[in-house]
């Protein structure tokens, strides 16, 4: 590390990301450079290197970039919340594939086993 700054290709490299991809963050608005160089070379600081590390583990997740994007950007930003939405995203699709797998007369709209009716 120096100066606490690195620049596009080291953080590539070190993420495993393309510059493209890097750059394409840059032009939606999810994960801005906060310096240049006087050469106009983007500088990311910790800060900056802290915010991917979100980015990234939101896509891992499989969040949008512009459910990332609006997430990062709220000033009441917190994990918990993004975490529980995901939580309820994946019970809605367990709860999907249960219905498809076993038939909808089984499960209930959340995946939970209804009660057998004793007709």
């Amino acid at each position: 590390m120096h100066s606490g700054t690195w620049k596009v290709g080291e953080i590539a490299k070190r993420t495993q990301l393309s510059v493209r991809t890097l750059h394409y963050y840059e032009e939606v608005g999810l994960l801005r450079p906060s310096a240049r160089t006087e050469a106009g070379h983007r500088l990311y600081t910790e800060a900056d290197v802290v915010r991917l590390q979100r980015i990234l583990s939101l896509r891992q997740l499989g969040f949008s970039l512009d459910d990332i994007r609006n997430s990062l950007d709220s000033p009441d930003y917190s994990l918990a919340p993004v975490l529980d939405l995901h939580l309820a995203r994946l019970t809605c699709q367990e709860g999907s594939w249960l219905r498809q797998a076993t038939g909808p007369e089984l499960y209930g709209p959340y995946g939970t086993r209804q009660a057998e009716s004793s007709a």
